[in-house]
């Protein structure tokens, strides 16, 4: 068995990464989803770009052939999720927020079309948890700011949050 002190520098160094990443990797999110047709076909095939509005960084899947896809490890940050296939016009949904340790799910439908066609959703909608069954929300610092918190405790925040 070896001891702390036989471990070299770069062995130390790589040992930090290692655990840096993995903390890092804790506070992301996912995002799942389904994209079919108008008839609810599944779309196998299509391809799904997703885009921090951020720093524009992007990454991109394709739908299984029961036409999910799945974004995992995903830093929390207001996204543009944008779907195409040949055949069916462009979907693009824009400020999708993935919040930190949240498995969001986002389902689009493909209208049959040019692909130059675009159909652009500027509409924001609610993110409903339906992948899991847990009961979970996110304070943000302007909720706890517009509150009266009883007696102090921060357990009375817990009173606002879902169920």
């Amino acid at each position: 068995m070896s001891s702390p002190r036989s471990l070299s520098r770069p062995g130390l160094a790589v040992l930090g990464l290692l655990v840096a990443a993995a903390a890092s990797a804790q506070d992301a999110g996912s995002l799942r989803g389904t994209v079919s047709d108008t008839t609810g076909a599944v779309l196998p095939g299509a391809t799904v770009t997703l885009a921090n509005e951020a720093t524009r960084f992007t990454r991109n899947v394709v739908t299984d052939a029961q036409g999910g896809y799945y974004f995992g490890a995903v830093a929390p940050a207001a996204y543009s999720v944008h779907v195409e296939m040949p055949g069916f016009k462009t979907v693009e949904q824009k400020a999708v927020r993935v919040n930190q340790r949240e498995a969001a799910g986002l389902d689009f439908t493909l209208e049959v079309g040019v692909q130059t066609e675009r159909l652009e959703v500027t509409a924001q909608r609610d993110m409903i948890q339906t992948e899991t069954g847990a009961r979970e929300g996110l304070l943000t610092a302007e909720q706890i700011d517009n509150l009266s918190v009883v007696s102090r405790s921060p357990l009375e925040l817990l009173r606002i949050l879902p169920g």
